[in-house]
């Protein structure tokens, strides 16, 4: 009979390995143990810490009216945090505070651009509500979860919200340049320029006091270096705005509003506590 020659091969391997594991048994008179498996070392997350978060940021800001109109928005938002946290066992309770800001982007320009029918004050002016940047602060209650890749930490968040308010009413020009009746005698001149051109006819500005609530994700990527992803949605209740026109200050009156905000963002801090541990092999 022919025998294919891996066969040999194979054969003469695995012959090859048992005469080792025989050699290496009499020389220590035991055969070796296998290598312990290893376990992730255990992260520590006690300390002080600081950084910045950044990502997208939605906006609903409501004119309760009468006549009633709401205004919405997303846009890159921007921030920075700083914090303290204490682990207990598996346990993380921390305390942070958040200052973000909301005005990346040109929509307080929006309604000054293009054709528009009006979208508050009866169809006669057009209105840009914005929340220009946004206060938290919160307890953060979180849970240690050690892998090989590194530490992570999924936590709740929620707490005391503090927001400011932009309000303005334009009157706008046509696609072909024409005036949009804006309902009354104006203290500018009527816009008539090119599409773009128009008029701020109400500005405002005002504060609000709210709640947020939240959660995320940390990763611990190093001893004292911090990345995740963060969610919170604002609250910020109603607030009442004084208009005055800009070119005269003169007061015009008041709006009724309310604005909330939900916001991802990628973070990233330094944790000024504990170096982590290294566990030993069992």
């Amino acid at each position: 009979m022919k025998v294919p020659i891996h066969g040999m091969l194979a054969t003469a391997a695995a012959a090859a390995a048992l005469l080792a594991g025989a050699y290496a048994a009499r020389a220590d008179g035991m055969a070796p143990a296998p290598a312990a498996p290893s376990r992730p070392a255990p992260s520590t997350w006690t300390g002080f810490y600081v950084g910045f978060e950044s990502g997208w940021d939605w906006d609903n800001v409501e004119i309760k009216g009468p006549p009633r109109s709401t205004y919405e928005r997303d846009v890159v938002n921007a921030g920075i945090f700083v914090g303290y946290q204490y682990q207990w066992r598996s346990l993380v309770l921390g305390v942070e505070a958040n200052l973000i800001g909301n005005e990346f982007d040109d929509s307080q320009n929006d309604e000054l651009r293009g054709a528009h029918s009006g979208n508050c004050a009866g169809g006669l002016l057009n209105c840009v509500e914005r929340i220009t940047d946004v206060w938290t602060i919160g307890p953060r209650l979180g849970y240690v979860i050690d892998h090989p890749w590194g530490g992570f930490l999924p936590y709740v968040t929620g707490g005391y919200a503090f927001g400011n308010f932009d309000n303005k009413k334009v009157c706008g020009a046509s696609a072909t340049g024409e005036p949009v009746n804006c309902g009354g005698p104006l203290t500018s001149p009527v816009p008539t320029g090119p599409p773009g051109a128009g008029t701020a006819q109400e500005v405002g500005q005002a504060s609000a006091d709210g709640w947020f609530v939240g959660g995320g994700l940390d990763w611990k990527i190093a001893p004292h270096v911090v990345v995740g992803i963060d969610y919170r949605h604002v609250d910020l209740g109603s607030v009442t705005v004084a208009n005055i026109n800009p070119e005269t200050g003169g007061f015009v009156g008041y709006d009724r509003v309310r604005g909330t905000s939900d916001m991802v963002m990628l973070r990233g801090s330094l944790l000024f506590g504990a170096r982590d541990v290294v566990a030993p092999l069992k």
